[in-house]
């Protein structure tokens, strides 16, 4: 159910319709149905709300799981742009869209077609393989820079606290794993194989998703 209403742009359908595509997922609900604009975080979680890019909010009330996307207007308005000039400044921007509309459908997902709890990490993890898999597959980047841009230059936010840059640094070092071997496949001609593989990734939970990434 939505927390609230949202500006309407195109780039979240986009991007889970890309991701929808890739996994090969049908019947999920539309994430535009879903968005909360910036007054109304506020009014849920309060003035922390200033300082987000994206959040997926998950509210458990006795039967029912209320959820809502937040994704900031200066994001989506730069990863349109890096979308339509591939311009590297926009690069960030995209990633950070990416991960709030991989949240959305991956949540959903596991609920909806497998009936199943998801955690935060696990959350991480698939979208930090689902920006490899988009910009590698759907974009057709390439190469050991764009992992290193993904993987290795990034500097987590000052304000987080311990546990949070456990659970982001453990989805970074698994999904750097897995991103180099979804590389190695695609640089040999193997792509169909790798989406073959990363879509039967995509279904298994968290203890399986690691004993997979751990034996490529």
């Amino acid at each position: 159910m939505v927390l609230g209403g949202g500006s309407v742009s195109p780039l979240p359908d986009l991007l889970q319709n890309t991701l929808q595509h890739l996994y090969r997922i049908d019947g999920a609900a539309d994430v535009q149905d879903f968005r909360l604009d910036r007054d109304s975080l506020t009014e849920v979680i309060g003035p922390s709300a200033q300082d987000l890019r994206e959040t997926l909010l998950v509210q458990e009330d006795d039967d029912q799981t209320w959820v809502a996307l937040f994704l900031c207007e200066d994001v989506e308005r730069r990863a349109q742009d890096f979308l339509q000039i591939q311009c590297p400044r926009g690069l960030d921007a995209f990633c950070v869209a990416v991960e709030g509309v991989s949240h959305f459908v991956y949540f959903t997902y596991c609920g909806a077609r497998q009936d199943r709890a998801v955690s935060r990490v696990e959350l991480e993890l698939q979208a930090e393989i689902d920006k490899f898999v988009l910009l590698r597959a759907a974009l057709g980047m390439s190469g050991p820079c764009l992992r290193a841009t993904l993987y290795e230059n990034f500097v987590l936010d000052e304000k987080l606290a311990d546990c949070d840059r456990a659970r982001y640094r453990f989805a970074n070092r698994h999904g750097r794993r897995y991103a180099r071997w979804l590389d190695e496949q695609f640089s040999r001609g193997r792509g169909a194989e790798a989406l073959a593989d990363a879509r039967k990734l995509y279904r298994r939970p968290l203890e399986d998703k690691l004993s997979f990434i751990a034996a490529q």
